[in-house]
């Protein structure tokens, strides 16, 4: 073999290495930021699911102020979130879309909050719901646009919003059973489903 084969040869295997590489990467499980001054995230684990082709995220985040907490009392209903979601926000200057429609001299590009649905929670040491809430300018829509989360929290104090985006608003959430968040991370570019997630509160 000559020098210029040789040559050629290391060449082939340079760029061979360099295409293992960036496949490799590209296959890297990417982690969600589940970040939250009230939160604590013990567990970020990717497993594989039974039945399924799609990667299982299980994930526990503890809630440290649990000395503040009540876990008995009434269930709170979809009107009192409502209220306690727009006074929450109205704390922070942002206007609900309906009284920001209704100051119509108030310009729409403004930061707004709507309400959207609750997931009620429950277990020995929690009592609350998961808020669901759209937040952005009030002409803001499409598919890429997703829903903030929240916890309320059943205080001693009352029911309190805490942990504002304690998972990030491309996961979907499907149904929730005691303490645990079932649902799906999505993608709006068009991959669609990435993978499905199970978030335990305790």
């Amino acid at each position: 073999m000559g020098k210029s084969d040789s040559y050629l040869s290391e060449r082939m295997k340079l760029y061979f290495s360099v295409i293992v590489i960036y496949f490799s990467l590209s296959c890297y499980d990417r982690q969600p930021i589940l970040l939250n001054t009230d939160t604590t995230v013990q567990t970020n684990n990717i497993q594989p699911q039974q039945n399924s082709h799609l990667p299982f995220l299980d994930t526990l985040i503890i809630i440290s102020d649990h000395h503040s907490l009540l876990t008995v009392g009434m269930h709170i209903k979809d009107k009192e979130a409502e209220k306690l979601l727009y006074e929450h926000f109205l704390k922070k200057g942002i206007l609900s879309r309906t009284e920001l429609q209704i100051r119509s001299t108030i310009n729409m590009d403004l930061q707004t909050v709507d309400y959207d649905t609750i997931y009620e929670i429950q277990s020995a040491n929690i009592s609350g719901a998961v808020i669901s809430y759209w937040l952005g300018p009030s002409d803001l829509n499409g598919h890429c646009f997703q829903p903030g989360k929240a916890i309320i929290l059943n205080t001693k104090k009352g029911y309190r919003i805490k942990n504002e985006g304690f998972i990030p608003t491309n996961f979907a959430i499907d149904s929730v059973k005691g303490t645990n968040i079932y649902g799906y991370e999505y993608e709006c570019g068009g991959t669609g489903v990435l993978r499905q997630f199970r978030v335990r509160l305790r």
